[in-house]
């Protein structure tokens, strides 16, 4: 990242030429961005994901809308040799949301909202040397907080590109309208199509925390744009921030 850049400004020069077909003509949010791991080998070595060794057991018992009543403690996450020691680790491990943060990301991170979360104690071994690291696992989900007759949903194929603009009248018609499509009932649909979201729109005065999904968008987390800051002033690696543009403010 170059010095003397906010993170908005980062984002806007990093936009994809090829911005999905759905979202051309929205404008970039200033107040939200998307947040994954880098897939980037300059910084994260030469393994996507760099791990090569996690507790199965452990990371099966996260679940997207549930924190789990136990405590889990990740005593040995292993990474390549040839992966880089980066603040947020990639792994398959996991089906929900949660990321292996260093220590100094887990620092980060607790200055912020973080919703509905846990952070699992976790030791990341690289070369067989121990290193501190957290397992921060969050399941707010905003979907309801979506103004679902104002906002706007469109039918996306298998590989979650744009087929076709579909008319949602409220929250029960978009679950009618979603199972139909994943099974290749509505028309013009193939079965494990899904419904996205085009162009959201909050209902009331809606609270969000700092970082947070949506059930029926993007399957990456949102962040706040003071948290995309924190990420990019304190140099954490790892991570990629992406532009948002289908979310209203």
């Amino acid at each position: 990242m170059k010095e003397g850049k906010n993170i908005y400004e980062h984002v806007a020069d990093l936009m994809k030429e090829n911005q999905q077909k759905a979202f051309l003509g929205n404008p970039l949010s200033e107040a939200f961005f998307q947040l994954n791991h880098s897939t980037n080998t300059k910084n994260i070595g030469r393994n996507f994901p760099q791990t090569s060794y996690i507790n199965l057991d452990f990371a099966h018992q996260l679940e997207f809308h549930f924190l789990p009543s136990n405590s889990l403690i990740f005593e040995r996450i292993e990474i390549y040799k040839t992966s880089k020691l980066t603040d947020l680790i990639s792994t398959a491990a996991f089906s929900a949301h949660a990321y292996i943060l260093s220590k100094n990301a887990v620092n980060v991170f607790q200055k912020f909202d973080l919703g509905q979360h846990k952070i699992y104690p976790a030791t990341v071994y690289h070369k067989d040397i121990p290193h501190e690291y957290g397992v921060l696992h969050f399941v707010t989900d905003l979907q309801d907080n979506l103004d679902f007759a104002h906002s706007s949903f469109y039918v996306s194929n298998i590989l979650g590109g744009f087929e076709f603009d579909i008319d949602i009248a409220n929250k029960e018609d978009f679950e009618i309208k979603q199972n139909l499509v994943k099974n290749g009932e509505y028309p013009n649909t193939k079965k494990w199509w899904s419904v996205g979201l085009k162009w959201g729109i909050w209902k009331g005065e809606a609270r969000f925390p700092d970082i947070f999904k949506i059930s029926n968008s993007d399957c990456n987390p949102y962040i706040t744009n003071k948290l995309g800051q924190a990420i990019f002033d304190n140099k954490l690696t790892g991570f990629e921030i992406k532009g948002v543009f289908n979310l209203e403010k």
